[in-house]
């Protein structure tokens, strides 16, 4: 594919299965802004807006990359960690040329589509003119205004793109254009992308830590609400694709709520580690699915895979343990790739689907679980027929047990570093 660069024009167009296929050429689309646009873009950043009008309206504009099957993984990843957004309507904010405009659409009640540059909303128009539920605006997102209220903001590399003194205007232009309950889901690069210079003559990125990030959505207050990042995670498929390991896994996904302003409770309970024998008795091999819960900073995940070769997802419960875990995936090029993290606060509500993982290990979980219960089902339904499963906890196990878990400890009620016993789940 070197070389090659994605466009999109209506002869070209055509579906595959009912979906709308990218054409290969070698020669973008030309870039051919309206003069009126250009008037309305004066006082845009200069930089920003130099850059995207050097910008052919093509895929590899988007992206970043002329590699299409990125492109196609990009849109199943964020379109995975939607909330429900049937009848729902949806704000997508650098809709560009639409690769995820259309899938919004297909479920959305509605969807706006904003982008200040009018050539990519022109062959947004051309991808999805099936559809008739899309709002096409060129503004630019600083100075985007609407009275309308809704229950998605969506974007990607909005903030990265985006100067320090504008970021807090944003956040609170996102709160007020969310309804209460409603979800801003982004995805950015950070924290750091050293190669970026090399790749574009004007860098006017702005690169922010993932703790930086949760600092900066949760010190905005508007009318009795803030937003709360409720989950985050960096991306396999990224690693897969791009050449720059170090550089992929600090693309992280994240889903923030909008919720009004309570008293946090936050736990100062320190992050243990499992003893090395458990891993050896269980006979760890490369190619095995580890679940990690309560991972921390992440020093088991990179023990499992530096040690056994096996893929490891380590979830946290923090911003600052996530933000820390994947600076150090950063550092760490050769396990990297076997190596991912997601911040979630209520655990027991994900879903990794069924028989997918070979070692469940779960520590110091207990007083970030609302509803113990189901995550032991979950467990369940994640665990493979011969799998393990093992729970650290401080002080005390869930109490009562889930009756499909059967404890073979000494007692409920013993230290972390006495506790040398597997939980099984029982099966069918």
């Amino acid at each position: 594919m070197s070389g090659l660069r994605v466009s999109v024009h209506e002869s070209l167009l055509h579906t595959l299965s009912g979906q709308p296929s990218w054409h290969f050429t070698s020669s973008p689309l030309p870039v051919q802004p309206h003069q009126g646009v250009l008037a309305k873009m004066a006082d845009v950043d200069k930089d920003r807006r130099e850059f995207w009008l050097s910008q052919p309206a093509v895929l590899d504009s988007m992206v970043f990359c002329d590699n299409p099957l990125l492109a196609e993984a990009d849109m199943e990843y964020m379109m995975q960690y939607l909330p429900p957004i049937a009848g729902k309507s949806v704000l997508e904010l650098c809709a560009g040329i639409g690769r995820l405009t259309g899938e919004f659409a297909k479920k959305a009640k509605d969807i706006t589509a904003v982008d200040f540059m009018q050539h990519f909303l022109d062959v947004n128009k051309i991808n999805n003119r099936h559809l008739s539920n899309i709002t096409y605006i060129c503004d630019d997102f600083t100075k985007f205004q609407t009275d309308k209220k809704y229950d998605l903001v969506v974007s990607v590399w909005l903030f990265v793109s985006t100067k320090d003194e504008v970021v807090d205007k944003m956040i609170g232009q996102v709160l007020e254009w969310l309804q209460p309950g409603g979800y801003f889901i982004f995805r950015e690069s950070g924290p750091y992308d050293e190669d970026a210079p090399k790749r574009f003559k004007q860098n006017f990125f702005h690169y922010r830590t993932p703790f930086k990030l949760h600092q900066l959505l949760g010190g905005v207050v508007k009318d009795g609400h803030t937003l709360t990042i409720t989950r985050c995670k960096n991306s396999r498929f990224l690693m897969k694709y791009e050449h720059d390991i170090a550089a992929a896994v600090t693309e992280v996904l994240y889903v923030a709520k909008k919720v009004p302003i309570e008293p946090v409770l936050a736990s100062t309970l320190p992050l243990t580690t499992i003893s090395c024998s458990y891993l050896k008795k269980v006979g760890v091999v490369a190619g095995w699915q580890v679940l990690v819960v309560g991972c921390g900073t992440g020093a088991l995940v990179f023990h499992i895979a530096s040690t056994y070769g096996a893929d490891v997802l380590g979830v946290n419960f923090t911003m600052k343990d996530f933000n820390a875990a994947v600076i150090h995936q950063k550092c760490s090029p050769d396990i990297a790739s076997l190596i991912l993290f997601e911040m979630i606060v209520a655990v027991e509500e994900a879903d990794y689907g069924a028989q997918c993982f070979d070692v469940i290990l779960i520590q110091e979980t207990q007083l970030m679980m609302n509803d113990s219960t189901k995550l032991f089902a979950n467990i369940r339904k994640w665990l493979k027929p011969s799998g393990d499963v093992f729970l650290v906890e401080q002080n005390s196990c869930p109490d009562p047990l889930p009756s499909d878990v059967e404890w073979k400890g000494p007692s409920k009620f013993v230290s972390w570093n006495e506790l040398h016993e597997k939980i099984t789940v029982k099966g069918d």
